[in-house]
């Protein structure tokens, strides 16, 4: 079997159906590829949905579990995966039409480590809709160079079809119990890939939505991407080689400095005040790091940001820092 999608299902009942229609709906040879459904303890009628929708496939299986999580969920859908490339899906997004004979006819045209798909930005009001990856003519180049250079989009992981062979299980998780968890992932991801390719056709539709993980912003936020943080310095203390760790933690200091992003507009909260006491320190230090070539200017108003952000945000637009 080529291919093994995994969806996780967690109060998506408004959505799940279309996410199904968009797998199951295609010309592909059903044995070439398997939908591996895992119910995260949902209490909704989504499950209800899923096996309407579902009989009479041969090729989906489904997984119960209480509820642990989005993590939790893809590393068990993961661990029962039959095909030799997965792609994790969400259930509040959905496929392009004929997106899983596209992915199918690309892997055995030219097998690689990574298949990178344009992600399709999908907003309640269709006039904000974009394509956040555009490139004339397909990719092929090392996850290294894709990550290094900051050329392209790396996250969410829902953009990558991942040979499993290079899912190491000494690095390659989701972390449990955090928000974010894409942002560890994809960059360990990458790191690892010998080989991608981008395709020009956008696969996936990335459903926007106020309630979801990405749309909502609290403080949890702020200080789950702290933790991720940390975990990807430990990945790379341990697997990254000393000539590319510059560069490596410059992508990762991008990852930290969101930690102040996602918790606007609440910059003047008791919670996000505290937040600052706690890890202003730490996230300016790392941040230090990496800034010895960047424009004086610019280093200015990113350490103005970080120290001051709801002054800062006062005199000019939310700063979102970038090497």
């Amino acid at each position: 079997m080529k291919l093994s999608i995994i969806i996780p299902v967690y109060q998506v009942e408004a959505y799940v159906a279309d996410c199904l229609r968009s797998v199951l709906d295609t010309s592909a040879d059903p044995a070439s590829f398997e939908l591996v459904v895992v119910n995260d303890g949902t209490k909704d009628r989504s499950m209800e949905l899923v096996r309407t929708l579902t009989t009479g496939y041969g090729n989906v299986s489904i997984i119960e579990q209480e509820n642990r999580g989005l993590s939790a969920a893809r590393m068990a859908g993961l661990a029962e995966a039959k095909g030799e490339y997965v792609w994790f899906v969400d259930s509040d997004d959905y496929l392009s039409s004929g997106a899983v004979s596209s992915v199918l006819g690309e892997l055995s045209r030219e097998p690689v480590d990574l298949l990178v798909t344009p992600l399709l930005w999908n907003y309640p009001d269709p006039a904000r809709d974009y394509q956040d990856i555009i490139v004339p003519q397909p990719v092929s180049l090392d996850g290294k160079t894709y990550l290094r250079d900051g050329q392209y989009r790396v996250s969410a992981s829902v953009r990558f079809v991942i040979r499993k062979a290079i899912l190491d299980p000494r690095w390659s998780f989701f972390p449990e119990r955090h928000l974010h968890e894409d942002e560890y992932f994809d960059r360990v991801l990458l790191y690892r890939a010998s080989s991608l390719r981008i395709l020009t056709k956008p696969l996936y539709h990335y459903r926007q939505r106020e309630q979801s993980i990405m749309g909502g912003k609290d403080i949890r936020s702020s200080y789950d991407i702290v933790r991720i943080y940390r975990l990807l310095l430990q990945f790379m203390e341990s697997e990254v080689a000393v000539e590319d760790r510059d560069w490596f933690r410059k992508r990762c200091v991008e990852v930290l400095t969101l930690s102040y992003c996602h918790a606007y507009p609440g910059f003047r909260t008791r919670q996000f005040r505290r937040f600052l006491r706690e890890n202003r320190r730490f996230i300016i230090g790392e941040y230090r790091k990496c800034c010895a070539l960047r424009p004086a200017r610019m280093m200015a108003a990113d350490l103005f940001f970080l120290y001051c952000p709801a002054f800062y945000v006062r005199l000019a637009d939310l700063r979102y820092i970038s090497f």
